[in-house]
């Protein structure tokens, strides 16, 4: 059984921790790790949102991998909240 409450928790204190160190790459997988779970809670909505905080940033470092990873991310998402 999934534990998304301490998987949360979890991907939190990791972002807390990559913005203190300014590790952007990083930070921007902590939104697309907490996006995955919001989906997986049916949440779409607020995945969504976390998609495109990651999206936001992968496209400030012209990470090219990073943003196909979030469009594909997004584009279940939406589809799934339909």
């Amino acid at each position: 059984m999934s534990d998304f409450t301490k998987a949360l928790e979890y991907y939190f204190q990791a972002r807390k921790i990559y913005e203190e160190a300014g590790d952007k790459s990083k930070i921007a997988m902590m939104y697309t790790n907490i996006g995955i779970v919001m989906k997986e809670r049916m949440d779409f909505a607020e995945a969504a949102a976390y998609y495109r905080n990651a999206l936001n940033i992968y496209q400030e470092l012209h990470d090219k991998f990073g943003v196909a990873a979030c469009y594909a991310n997004l584009g279940s998402s939406l589809f799934l909240c339909t």
